[in-house]
């Protein structure tokens, strides 16, 4: 071949590869796309963002888990420290008791008995303080519980120690109780918030006589609260309280007042008209 020729036949030499090595291009995308490991491949790209999806959801439960363990743990401590503080009380109480270490008999138990009765005497003063001092006609409370009870025992007074008003001088902060200042029917309600997971069982006392029950439950780390109204006939000197029912109940109480206790004279007996 002359060098004419040559010059002739590398130009069209070239553009065959061209057009060859294109195709063959196209053919084997084409194959890769079709074929079963690009197929597998795909699907194994899936799977792990699926997976990863699913991580990132345990993650985030994993999370709510462990502030929700911090919190029963808090609450816990709050418990032991209650236990320690009661078992210190004890303990001293015990070093400083003079009886013998055995059963009291029955004059030991008269012996113990003048600080109840010296109790009783001051809520028969009490009463008749008010029943001097408040102005017929004009009775009403309200007051809440500024500090939690979490050990609270059966059938204890629930001591609502922050008075909004008392209008007659009713209530006794102290010992958490209302002291009817004269005869008439009466209005009163509670509301009771327990701690998040615990249950509490409280009722309205009224003179020592259980009367209408209130019920609240937290649960799935949350608080819970229970309410309730009653209407009364109450004489003067008559006493109404709320108390906690079942030992070791935790009961929640802070500044913002959550739990209550509160009730006013609907109708004094003088002021009941005759049909």
């Amino acid at each position: 071949m002359n060098l004419f020729g040559l010059i002739f036949f590398l130009p069209l030499l070239y553009q065959c590869s061209a057009v060859e090595f294109d195709i063959t291009t196209l053919d084997i995308d084409k194959l890769l796309e079709n074929s079963a490991a690009f197929k597998q491949l795909k699907e194994r790209v899936s799977y792990l963002e699926d997976r990863d999806l699913g991580q990132q959801h345990l993650i985030s439960k994993l999370r709510n888990d462990v502030a929700k363990q911090q919190q029963e743990n808090a609450i816990l401590r709050e418990t032991v420290a209650g236990l320690k503080s009661m078992l210190d009380n004890k303990n001293s109480a015990t070093e400083n008791l003079s009886l013998p270490h055995k059963i009291l008999n029955d004059e030991a138990l008269k012996n113990h008995k003048p600080k109840r009765m010296s109790s009783d005497k001051s809520l028969r003063q009490r009463r008749e303080m008010i029943r001097k001092q408040a102005p017929f006609g004009s009775v009403a409370f309200s007051a809440g519980l500024s500090k939690s009870m979490l050990h609270a025992g059966a059938h204890q007074n629930i001591i609502f120690d922050t008075v909004q008003s008392n209008i007659g001088n009713g209530y006794n902060s102290h010992h958490g109780v209302f002291t009817a200042p004269q005869e008439g029917t009466y209005v009163f309600h509670s509301s009771i918030l327990a701690y998040n997971n615990r249950e509490v069982w409280c009722r309205f006392v009224i003179n020592g006589t259980p009367s209408t029950a209130i019920y609240a439950r937290g649960t799935d780390n949350r608080h819970d609260q229970g309410a309730q109204m009653i209407i009364v006939s109450l004489n003067q000197g008559d006493d109404v309280s709320v108390q906690n029912t079942a030992a070791d109940d935790a009961i929640y109480g802070d500044a913002s007042i959550y739990t209550t206790f509160s009730g006013f004279l609907l109708q004094g007996e003088s002021e009941a008209v005759i049909g």
